[in-house]
């Protein structure tokens, strides 16, 4: 018997080292932290570009194929986009009175975790007392729209929330091929 349990000891000693090799292994792929995705600025205006600012409040827009860029009618901006690499983000602000570039609204940082993108964004103060040196008295809605790179596994739909100036705005989820 002391042989038979010193064997299955031994067993289980290295079988047990190599579960723990294993689990840590898997718990450092699953536990990884928020991850800073790579964008560059495609373009920003004062217009609505297509049909991705509609309404009057903040908004988001995931565009991850062509389809859904034909669908919104950004084929200007996007058609060179390589959408097996990246996918693109228009966020658009509230509808203002003044149309002036120093009213747009910019994308600060796109950070991934587990399942969602966090889009953390700015909205540069508009001075609603008096008009502004500059400004166009027109209907505006400033939006900037970017290129985001995907480097790692998608192939799921994601949740992705847009935070204007520290403060929730708009969620929505969206699969990224």
């Amino acid at each position: 018997m002391n042989r038979i349990g010193g064997w299955l000891s031994g067993i289980l000693s290295r079988g047990a080292l190599g579960v723990f090799v294993l689990a840590g292994f898997l718990l450092c792929r699953c536990a990884q932290g928020p991850e800073d995705l790579a964008f560059v600025i495609v373009e920003s205006g004062d217009g609505v570009p297509g049909n991705a600012c509609a309404g009057k409040d903040p908004n988001l827009q995931v565009i991850a194929t062509p389809d859904e860029m034909r669908a919104l009618g950004l084929t200007e901006q996007l058609c060179t986009l390589n959408y097996r690499r990246s996918f693109a983000l228009v966020v658009c602000r509230e509808q203002i009175g003044c149309a002036n570039p120093s009213f747009r609204p910019e994308v600060e940082q796109v950070i991934r975790h587990e399942q969602g993108v966090h889009v953390k964004v700015r909205f540069p103060d508009v001075v609603k007392i008096a008009p502004v040196e500059g400004c166009e008295q027109v209907i505006s809605h400033p939006y900037q729209i970017v290129a985001v790179s995907k480097g790692g596994r998608w192939g799921q739909t994601m949740h992705f929330a847009l935070e204007v100036d520290g403060q929730e705005s708009v969620e929505r989820d969206h699969f990224i091929p």
